[in-house]
């Protein structure tokens, strides 16, 4: 097999198949093969380290579900800091099992990671954005209009 077939495969590999691939070249010599064997393994090790990451930033909810609640909301805001403009917060309610690789603080993904969040978001779980105007966040204060909205 050439290394640039190889390298396909391997891109596109379940752990069960890069174990089996593995073994069947495990006699081949050329450094390319081996290379390409120590990056998948970081790729696969990566991986895991995310969902592992994902299920303890679940464990609140978890918590919670174990109680008997069946629908529990994650909220977030943005625009408490600026001076001027609108307070939008969001609230998402995420389907039992869900996990989506990569996904982590908005700050640390890239613009194409983030639509690909929320393309899968928007698929299977619940959404409300809410949006205070600058002239009631001026009437109630920043915190109420936080709260609000």
């Amino acid at each position: 097999m050439k290394i640039a077939e190889l390298k396909d495969r391997l891109q596109k590999a379940t752990l069960e198949e890069f174990i089996q691939l593995k073994q069947e070249l495990a006699s081949d010599m050329r450094k390319g093969v081996h290379t390409l064997f120590r990056q998948t393994e970081r790729r696969f090790a990566h991986e895991e380290q995310q969902r592992i990451d994902f299920k303890e930033r679940l464990a609140f909810e978890d918590e919670y579900r174990q109680q008997g609640y069946g629908r529990i909301a994650g909220v977030d805001e943005v625009g408490r800091g600026p001076l001027a403009g609108p307070v939008v917060a969001a609230a998402v309610i995420l389907p039992d099992g869900f996990y989506h690789p990569g996904l982590t603080d908005s700050k640390q993904m890239s613009k194409a990671q983030r639509q690909a969040a929320l393309k899968h978001l928007q698929e299977v779980a619940e959404i409300a954005i809410g949006i205070i105007e600058p002239a009631e966040i001026d009437e109630i204060n920043i915190y109420q209009a936080s709260k609000r909205a």
